[in-house]
């Protein structure tokens, strides 16, 4: 009896992006995530093409600050990519899970993100949480030592 790891690939862990155009105002991206608590990401596009993406927790904290409702609430949203100042994680689907957490720490060393878009052809076709990722490379390596134990046994008998 042989037991198979399998690597599983970010596309097999994703769930279905939310995009916003990038002309739509920041008003209007602000009440998408508050229509949809679940959201961590939402991405941005122009006519489908992948622009970036922007998280609650980015937005909130932005948002919170003195006078910034006033300022940006009627700015198209792409402005949003430049002043946020951010380094963005994404990354392609066939990605096995390992390789990205292996890419998510690089580019993230602290783990400040949440989520991150999965683009591929210059479209995004999935969000990743960090959680779900870090949970299926936890079972992943639940699963290669099992088979490890397994094998040991088997050699010791």
């Amino acid at each position: 009896m042989s037991y198979e790891i399998t690597i599983l690939k970010l596309s097999e862990i994703s769930k279905k992006a939310v995009s916003i155009a990038a002309h739509h105002q920041v008003h209007e991206l602000l009440m998408l995530f508050q229509s949809h608590p679940e959201l961590q990401i939402i991405a941005v596009a122009d006519g489908g093409v992948f622009l970036g993406s922007i998280s609650r927790t980015d937005l909130m904290n932005l948002l919170s600050r003195k006078f910034a409702m006033d300022l940006y609430a009627r700015k198209p949203v792409s402005v949003l990519l430049d002043d946020l100042w951010l380094k963005p994680v994404v990354l392609r689907p066939e990605l096995s899970i390992t390789a990205a957490a292996l890419r998510l720490l690089t580019l993230d060393p602290d783990l400040k993100t949440d989520a991150f878009p999965i683009v591929k052809n210059g479209h995004c076709v999935g969000v990743v949480a960090v959680a779900d990722l870090m949970l299926a490379v936890v079972e992943q390596q639940r699963g290669l030592l099992e088979e490890l134990d397994r094998l040991s046994a088997r050699i010791a008998d």
